[in-house]
């Protein structure tokens, strides 16, 4: 490792805390030390937030280096009984925040055994609730194991607010450690070993221009009709212009947010048409020709040219379908005499033996008979959506030329690098975070007459919920309240409060899809039929307007009050009304 890697790796081994580094710093080396140190049966660190990606890298890595004790992925292929005999055996397991959950809710992980936690992608925890939720249950039993969180997205820290202070209370740290690429020691280490660059503009062919001009033109269409169809809208900064920048789509959409739900359907549609298009004109100088032409291609199904907005109607995309095709087979040539062609030089391939040449010539100087060509390797940025596929690719090769053909920070880093409050960590009592019942009165402070000046018994209320649930915010919500819960497989039901009282949830689309399919009635039925007192909780979006209705769900055509009616029809029909 470079010099800010041993510092990087030194800080937070001897202090929990949440490394954000720029991207294309190595935090994945940093990560790949940790878990070689912790790889032991004497540990038990449980690894939350990686891929399945991720996890082989790390893996092939750590086998390939000779350690051991290898870490452990644990699926739902384990089943409960075998998953507690590999907490038991300890090491380092990559877990899903869901089975964690559970199994920390029915005490089958020693947790005052745990060595600690080691969090990838810290800036989506608020989002992943389960992952908040399991930590929070690590710390209540647990005030001496550790926390170590990564994030290399240092713009994810920048939306909303306060958002450092809400990830590093969520994580339950004090100490952030923060490595830009101007940090002295980065700039120092990568100074030493600062590679040669020479930059090249190359000219687009002429049938990418006819590529990028047919883009252009389906773009075009689409802006004018979004403003047709929505003339009492503002959209002064909805041109073709800013379209083609990264951050327009994310603008859009939080300008449209307010009234997406009052949006037509096609309206939603232009806006995605829109954002595809736009993924096309960055593909067109990102990919090469065959690749792009297989993305652009997976667009011609029957779904896709039924929803579209009519673009794909158009003689620009004609053209452009026909010319990426054409990219690929080339053009039709004339018959010519095949002795010509055998004699005939293909200069493109001159070119190629050239490339190869400059390695070659020495080894032939050395008069080497087991000499070999110089290999290249074609690699993309994320290969299959793989973030670690380019390092992957780095360490098996070492290559000593980098042809970069499109610009991108994280490469360009990745390459230079090869050459908060005192209880916040949740390790006191006072930990406002670890607090489960701040908001309920204390019911035990005082003394009951009725029972001789004895203090009355603390009652714990518990909650039955499904298992299915625990994908959404609401178990992590009620545990924190105080309240316990038992994870069960229901059959009827989400949630059980009493021997009377049955709780069926619903998101706003999964109502409306359950009153079009019949599914809610059934859910009704049998939720009367074994309780008292059924109840349908319907779960709102807090970033999204309060509104019930869907447009994108119901159709166009469907009145607005489609979805209010059929729901009065199933409260009035299977409402129960106390004797």
């Amino acid at each position: 490792m470079l010099e800010y890697e041993n510092q990087m790796f030194l800080d937070i081994l001897h202090q929990d805390g949440l490394v954000i580094a720029a991207k294309g710093l190595g935090v994945e080396s940093v990560f790949l030390s940790l878990l070689k140190v912790y790889s032991d049966p004497g540990n038990l660190v449980v690894v939350l937030g990686t891929t399945g990606k991720e996890e082989e890298f790390y893996l092939s890595q750590l086998e390939a280096e000779g350690v051991k004790c290898l870490p452990k992925v644990i699926t739902n292929e384990y089943n409960s009984s075998e998953r507690e005999m590999v907490y038991l055996e300890g090491g380092v397991l990559f877990m899903s925040s869901r089975i964690l959950v559970v199994d920390l809710l029915k005490d089958r992980v020693p947790v005052a055994n745990i060595t600690g936690f080691l969090v990838c992608r810290a800036h989506s925890i608020l989002e992943s609730c389960q992952e908040a939720f399991a930590l929070r249950l690590y710390r209540q039993k647990n005030k001496t194991g550790f926390v170590k969180a990564f994030s290399n997205s240092a713009q994810a820290f920048t939306v909303g607010f306060a958002q450092v202070e809400r990830i590093m209370r969520t994580l339950f740290v004090k100490n952030l450690y923060l490595w830009p690429r101007f940090h002295a020691t980065v700039h120092s280490s990568l100074e030493k070993l600062k590679p040669s660059v020479v930059e090249l503009h190359l000219e687009m062919t002429p049938a990418m221009l006819q590529i990028q001009t047919a883009l252009l033109d389906l773009m075009n269409f689409t802006v004018k009709e979004m403003r047709r169809v929505n003339p009492s809208l503002d959209m002064d900064d909805l041109t073709v212009e800013n379209a083609i920048s990264k951050s327009f789509h994310k603008v859009l959409q939080l300008q449209l947010d307010p009234i997406w739900h009052q949006l037509s359907s096609k309206t939603k549609q232009l806006v995605a048409d829109l954002r595809t298009l736009s993924h096309i004109l960055v593909s067109l100088s990102r990919y090469d020709c065959v690749t792009f032409n297989t993305q652009l291609s997976s667009l011609r199904n029957m779904d896709y040219v039924i929803k579209n907005s009519g673009w794909m109607l158009l003689d620009a995309a004609e053209t452009l379908f026909l010319v990426a095709k054409q990219r690929v087979l080339g053009r039709p040539r004339e018959k010519t005499d095949p002795d010509k062609e055998k004699n005939k030089t293909d200069p493109d391939k001159e070119k190629g033996i050239e490339l190869l040449g400059e390695d070659s010539r020495d080894k032939e100087e050395s008069s080497s008979t087991d000499a070999q060509p110089p290999m290249i390797v074609i690699h993309t940025f994320k290969k299959y959506g793989d973030p670690l596929a380019l390092s992957r690719t780095l360490r098996e090769v070492q290559p000593r030329f980098v042809l970069m053909y499109d610009a991108d920070m994280a490469a360009v880093r990745r390459l230079e690098s090869m050459v908060v409050p005192e209880d916040q960590d949740g390790l006191s009592e006072d930990c406002s975070e670890l607090s489960r019942d701040a908001s309920k009165p204390d019911m035990a402070a005082g003394s009951n007459t009725r029972k001789g000046g004895h203090p009355a018994r603390p009652q714990t209320t518990t909650v039955i919920v499904d298992m299915r649930e625990f994908r959404s915010e609401l178990p992590a919500l009620i545990h924190k309240r105080g309240i316990e819960i038992e994870p069960v497989t229901l059959q009827v039901g989400d949630y059980i409060l009493s021997p009377e009282i049955c709780v069926e949830r619903k998101s706003v689309s999964d109502l409306i899809g359950s009153l079009n399919s019949g599914r809610l009635y059934n859910q009704a039925l049998a939720m009367t039929r074994y309780y008292a007192k059924p109840m349908l909780l319907i779960e709102f979006d807090q970033n999204k307007p309060f509104a019930l209705q869907v447009w994108s769900a119901l159709g166009g055509d469907t009145p607005f009050y489609y979805s209010r009616d059929k729901l009065n029809l199933c409260e009035i029909h299977y409402s129960t009304y106390p004797n």
